[in-house]
């Protein structure tokens, strides 16, 4: 891992003063609470490709809860 990294508990821990720009995983009407575990049914081409390159790198990544009303394009 980097020198602003630090791996506890399968968990990636950031410096408090590092910026990162992570990708996001939007999923409406889910709410996931710590040390839940969420089982993922993916097949949307674009975001297996993200969820693949999450699981290479440092296995960090975002989930948003958007209402339905919104459209976000993972390309």
């Amino acid at each position: 891992m980097g020198d602003d990294l630090q791996d506890v508990q399968g968990r990636t821990i950031h410096d408090e003063e590092a910026l990162c720009t992570i990708p996001i995983l939007a999923l409406p009407g889910v709410l996931v609470m710590p040390y839940q575990t969420l089982p993922l049914h993916l097949f949307e081409p674009s975001v297996v490709s993200m969820v693949r390159h999450v699981l290479t790198t440092d296995r960090t990544f975002g989930l948003l809860n958007a209402r339905s009303r919104f459209h976000l394009n993972f390309q």
